[in-house]
């Protein structure tokens, strides 16, 4: 993808940020305040009704969004090299769909009749329901103005069957001149802006913005309105002039069987190599906004301007109903000197219901929460690391059974932490319990560098990972149906799109409520334990065929080097990750005490027998070269062993990826939480939603961090070179407990590890945290420690010595209530 492609310049024609910021702002007026929207809520019975419309309008359109840009990368690919347009075979851009259908299909009975009046049906529904609209808007705002006497139902139907004729052939005439006109999209959505704008944003300052006047907003809509015609009639006047030329992706001809090219000033301009919009002699930046910013704009002008007319007119003096109002901003009708101070408090009643994060989480959802992060992509893509350095099937699994076993002991060490100190945020809660106390300056620290790596990089750059790693395996079984390379430019970008949805989806989910995230979870745990069964019953079908000559190899070949053995366990270890995950949200589990210890104990021995025995699975069909050289293991044995079946791998590590991707972020937004609490982190990241109860800004703000790492491209290697800091993170949560032990030692402990294995499995974080250094020593791990000086610094100056710019904090906490609907929880942990 190119970077261009996501260029900030609101003056770039078809970007990234244009589509996702010009189109969410499409929609919100589409089914928010058209006409057409508004008639079908009126007809709906419940406010409860209108919501699960639009819950599932927006589901079906994502869904439509996604089919139409897939769509769009098959069409591009196929005629890359040949366009149908240059080469005279259509004549029209609106054509390529239907002749893509009748080349690709044509020789199917039916498909490209059946394709093409599902098309004109389309079209036709959404200009009966356009028509209908109008004539009812009409008809009762005008007609019955002007008629005083009653009118008969029949009279009516009359009536409003001439506005519909006449209205049709308005807008038949409308079209002939639009065709005539250039590009009819880019036209449609700037003609179109000149209304949609102002009446986006008058809507917005009447359930916004208390302090806009009448007056304000009638004069603000029309001097919007008209800005934006005058406008956008000059940006043509410059187009058509070529002081703007509109530059679009090249069409070639050159794969062409017949190069006969259909000479065309018109279509000979559009072959060049970009989708920008520059300008020979810069005409004023407004006038080069693209046509998706030009709905946006006209509504912040509209605030803008009808803001200054109230600031110097007369306010409103009659009272207004509260309800008018959206509720994010009930608690500022009235001047309090809490409003003053930007804190938005006990809305609604909610402190009598007590505004925190709520126990929502059982035994089994407990137990799916360390299946979801511990289980990731790994185990299916590339198991064969432990099996390079160890040499030796034998070997291999006594790896694997012995790097369980260890996991074990370590997330044990965790659920005593966890029981002693019942808050959430894990490794950054026991930091602040067992060294704050120490020392001012350096008690805190080791708490804030934790959450300042893992919410700032890690935990986002891992979310981002995984979910393009989920996209890819979601979308390979499309791909190898439909016969297309993988590899080419198109593909990637499709990638990208499913991933940010995937993105945008577990953000939804993480913020909505934990009710949903653990419905959803469980789902994806169950999907995700079967597919491990999958490929467990795939190798027991190849023993009862008799396929054992590799389990038979045994011992041979093993590896006995000091170093051989250290990476074999550095790499099975590193499979394991994750299970400490329960702890990170102490809070939300139902009797944590007794849970956490049970999770633990019934969760990491489950994911020990499936990895030792789906590596077992594919020694059965794959040798030990085959497993080391192949891309993805999983796939390669499913190819082999279960045929026609092998689709499952993929979509099993497809669930997999995203059940893991959406607990990692879940688990990190109660760092954030907990940081924010104590101060270590901007407060708003700890503020609740008053009805939902989910951190929410904590959860945005992650989804932008990793949408932004996706966007960056490979951060494969930023993960690797920083994340040997997370097992330091463990060995230090293991010296806390030690601490804890001391300081706490009169402590209620539900339970108890033996000493021992506090000290063992220090150790173990000891090596693992010094092996990747030992035996690849390259300066890369120096951006790791001159990102932690970085947080030193950060800390000294913000936490220790509390020098933030008080006013832009409260401005910013405020606009963070507002807009989140957050307030900080009843029961602060604060230090």
């Amino acid at each position: 993808m190119k970077r261009k492609s996501f260029s900030l310049d609101p003056t770039k024609r078809d970007t990234f940020w244009t589509f996702i910021i010009g189109f969410t702002i499409h929609w919100t007026y589409y089914v928010s305040l058209t006409q057409t929207g508004v008639q079908k809520y009126l007809t709906l019975p419940t406010l409860k009704d209108c919501n699960n419309a639009v819950k599932i309008f927006v589901v079906v359109m994502d869904s439509i969004t996604v089919i139409c840009v897939l769509l769009g990368f098959l069409i591009y690919s196929q005629y890359a090299n040949c366009d149908p347009l240059l080469n005279g075979k259509i004549q029209k851009h609106e054509q390529l769909v239907p002749y893509y259908i009748m080349e690709i299909a044509g020789n199917l009975p039916g498909v490209v009749s059946l394709t093409l009046t599902g098309l004109l049906c389309a079209s036709l529904s959404t200009i009966s329901s356009s028509l209908n609209s109008i004539s009812g808007v009409i008809y009762k705002d005008f007609v019955t103005k002007f008629i005083k006497s009653e009118i008969s139902e029949k009279t009516a139907g009359y009536i409003l069957r001439f506005i519909v004729v006449i209205g049709g052939i308005v807008l038949l005439s409308i079209a002939f001149i639009i065709e005539l006109l250039g590009d009819i999209f880019p036209l449609v959505m700037s003609v179109t802006a000149v209304v949609d704008g102002p009446v986006l944003g008058l809507f917005a300052s009447g359930f916004l913005i208390p302090k806009m006047n009448a007056k304000g907003a009638f004069g603000g809509a029309i001097l919007s309105g008209i800005i934006q015609a005058m406008i956008i009639i000059i940006s043509k006047i410059y187009l058509f002039n070529k002081a703007i030329v509109t530059i679009h992706k090249p069409l070639l001809i050159d794969g062409c069987d017949n190069q006969t090219i259909w000479r065309n000033s018109s279509l000979i301009s559009l072959n060049h190599t970009s989708h920008d919009l520059t300008t020979g002699s810069k005409p004023f930046f407004i006038f080069r906004l693209s046509h998706h910013y030009q709905c946006l704009f006209g509504a912040i002008v509209m605030i803008i301007i009808g803001l200054i007319i109230s600031h110097f007119t007369k306010r409103n003096n009659l009272p207004v109903d509260k309800m008018l109002f959206s509720p994010v901003i009930h608690r500022f009708l009235s001047e309090t000197s809490t409003a003053e101070q930007g804190t938005v408090a006990n809305i609604n009643g909610d402190a009598k219901q007590g505004v925190q994060l709520k126990r929502e989480l059982g035994l089994f959802s407990a137990i799916n929460l360390i299946l979801a992060v511990m289980i990731g992509s790994g185990i299916f893509v590339s198991p064969a690391s432990a099996l390079e350095h160890s040499g030796s099937v034998g070997m291999c699994l006594i790896v694997w059974t012995l790097c369980g076993i260890i996991s074990l002991l370590g997330a044990l060490a965790f659920a005593e932490l966890g029981t002693v100190i019942p808050r959430s945020g894990a490794e950054y809660a026991y930091y602040m319990d067992a060294f704050g106390p120490l020392h001012k300056f350096w008690g805190h620290l080791p708490s804030f560098i934790y959450s300042w790596i893992m919410i700032v990089i890690i935990k986002p750059a891992e979310v981002a990972v995984i979910i393009l790693t989920f996209s890819e395996y979601l979308c390979q079984p499309l791909l190898d149906l439909m016969c297309i390379q993988a590899e080419s430019e198109e593909v990637k970008k499709a990638v990208k799109t499913v991933a940010l949805l995937a993105l945008g989806i577990i953000t939804y989910i993480n913020v909505s409520s934990v009710k949903l995230y653990v419905k959803v979870q469980n789902i994806f745990g169950g999907f995700k334990v079967f597919a491990c069964l999958i490929v467990i019953f795939g190798g027991i079908y190849e023993i009862i065929k008799g396929n054992t000559d590799n389990l038979n190899r045994g011992f041979q070949g093993t590896k006995y080097t000091p170093k051989s053995i250290a990476l074999a366990f550095y790499s099975g270890l590193w499979a394991y990750d994750g299970w400490s995950a329960v702890t990170v949200i102490t809070e939300e589990i139902k009797r944590p005490e007794v849970n956490i210890p049970r999770s633990i104990m019934i969760s990491v021995p489950i994911v020990t027998g499936l990895y030792v025995f789906m590596n077992m699975a594919y020694m059965t069909a794959l040798s030990i070269p085959e497993m080391i050289n192949s891309p993805a293991v999983a796939v390669t044995f499913g190819e082999r062993v279960l045929g026609p079946m092998a689709f499952l791998i993929p979509l099993g590590v497809a669930l997999a990826t995203f059940g893991c991707a959406l607990s990692i972020q879940f688990g990190v937004t109660r760092v954030c939480y907990a940081a924010g609490q104590d101060g270590l982190m901007i407060k708003s990241l700890s503020f609740v939603h008053y009805e939902r109860l989910t951190p929410s800004f904590a959860v945005v703000s992650q989804g932008i961090l990793s949408l932004l790492f996706i966007v960056a491209g490979d951060i494969v290697e930023l993960i690797e070179f920083v994340s040997f800091l997370i097992w330091i993170f463990y060995g230090l949560a293991f010296v806390s407990l030690l601490v804890l032990r001391r300081t706490m030692r009169d402590a209620h402990r539900p339970y108890k590890v033996p000493t021992w294995i506090c000290i063992f499995v220090l150790l173990i974080a000891i090596y693992l945290s010094v092996t990747p250094i030992v035996t690849d020593p390259t300066p890369k791990y120096l951006f790791a420690l001159a990102f932690i000086l970085l947080g030193v610094l950060v800390y000294y100056w913000f936490v220790y010595k509390k020098r933030t710019p008080e006013l832009f904090m409260r401005k910013f906490t405020r606009f963070i209530q507002i807009l989140f609907a957050a307030v900080p929880p009843d029961n602060p942990h604060t230090t």
